[in-house]
């Protein structure tokens, strides 16, 4: 009985758990505080790992979504850190606490080093799209870098030594946590004049309201920011990225073989482009896109890197809808654009 009950028992489990899930958001739609994205600019610096005394400085700005906040202080806090952390956390900027927290007379090897002010947070600048943005420059202190070369046994095999930011940002009651790797480079075997990666750009957005059958967009028409485009509630309109695929990289780096003492070879690569889709009010389908070609199925002679808005079927409370694309690569770049839609009733 008990075997036989063990089953019956997850399966309602189970059931809960799914209709719970049917509450949720879409996570493509943006309703409380969440950080969209950080971009650095440079997103990497090519250096000897020798002569580490720089100077190094970077920009970094982070894009944060509050479009129902009705434009409450936003402040953020950002501490760097030498630690490694995951691919997908790279990529998303999702995570936890990776920094420790910043204690000015530590001598800990992994010491964080304060990029704001702890005690005076900056304020984050609103912009007329409900949400806000926020650039702080920082100058890299020789000691970090020395730190993070010491404690990433890579770096000193010549593959990339990260530093990690991470920016804890509040209003009201709410309270994110969002992480960004730097990349520190050094130039691989016979390419010591690779330039360091830059940030991929959208050059323009398409829209068009359906698809042939072959997925070909039916009279695709040019975005523009001046004039916004019209969707009825419970409609529809795809959206198309431009220009930053053809801004993909091609770039030589460092990679351990398989063998049992693994050694270091160089490759050569091109990078892929990830997009990812949001907005204030409504949804889209696919939530993300990426330049490479599906590997489990044949190849297309079109890779799909447009994805499409659903209007929510209510009229929410300001017609006028945010929505935000962001684009990123691999190796730690990132910037986005963002528009404006009007929902109407038809």
């Amino acid at each position: 009985m008990i075997r036989r009950g063990g089953p019956w028992m997850s399966v309602g489990v189970l059931a809960m758990f799914v209709a719970g899930c049917g509450n949720f958001e879409d996570v493509t739609t943006v309703i409380d505080l969440r950080v969209l994205a950080i971009a650095a600019e440079p997103p990497e610096i090519v250096v000897d790992p020798m002569h580490l005394d720089g100077p190094f400085q970077t920009t970094l700005t982070a894009l944060v979504g509050d479009p129902t906040g009705q434009a409450r202080p936003i402040s953020v806090d950002v501490l760097a850190c030498p630690r490694q952390i995951d691919a997908v956390t790279a990529a998303t900027g999702r995570n936890g606490v990776v920094c420790k927290p910043f204690d000015p007379q530590s001598t800990d090897p992994d010491a964080s080093v304060a990029v704001t002010p702890s005690s005076a947070p900056p304020m984050v600048d609103r912009t007329p799209f409900g949400d806000g943005e926020i650039a702080l420059p920082f100058v890299f202190p020789q000691d970090l870098l020395l730190r993070a070369y010491r404690l990433d046994p890579f770096a000193q095999l010549g593959f990339q030594m990260p530093i990690t930011f991470q920016f804890v940002v509040a209003a009201g009651d709410q309270r994110e946590i969002a992480t960004k790797r730097m990349i520190f480079a050094v130039a691989p075997p016979d390419h010591p004049d690779q330039p360091a990666n830059s940030n991929p750009h959208l050059t323009g957005l398409s829209t068009y309201v359906s698809r042939d059958d072959q997925g070909m967009p039916v009279d695709p028409q040019p975005f523009e920011l001046d004039h916004p485009p019209e969707v009825p509630l419970g409609g529809s309109l795809w959206f198309e990225p431009e220009g930053a695929d053809g801004q993909a990289e091609t770039y030589f780096t460092r990679a351990l073989t398989r063998e049992a003492n693994p050694q270091v070879v160089v490759n050569q690569l091109k990078e892929t482009l990830r997009y990812a889709f949001y907005t204030s009010a409504g949804s889209w389908s696919p939530p993300s896109t990426i330049t490479a070609p599906p590997i489990v199925r044949e190849q297309p002679e079109r890779v799909h890197l447009e994805s499409r808005y659903r209007a929510p079927t209510v009229m929410p409370a300001d017609p006028n809808v945010t929505f935000w694309v962001i684009v990123r690569d691999e190796r730690g770049g990132a910037s986005w654009t963002k528009g404006r839609l009007t929902l109407v009733t038809r």
